[in-house]
């Protein structure tokens, strides 16, 4: 299977909730609900969160292959 990547998405492991809202294009309140209903995972880091690049890459290529019926 073919490992997926974005070039728009910087080069870094972790990310803000600040900055997953400003890569999909939602508000951060849309970004805590992704990880309240499972769509993105989250780790907690000095009391913040912060979602793993392999998370947020999978979660836009799962909704990319998503059909809508």
């Amino acid at each position: 299977m073919e490992k997926q990547d974005d070039e728009n998405l910087p080069k870094k492991s972790l990310f803000t909730v600040y900055e997953v809202a400003e890569y999909f294009s939602v508000t951060e309140r849309t970004i805590h609900l992704w990880i309240e209903h499972g769509h993105l995972r989250s780790e907690k880091i000095v009391g913040s969160k912060r979602v793993p690049r392999e998370s947020i890459l999978q979660c836009r290529f799962n909704s990319a292959h998503t059909s809508r019926e």
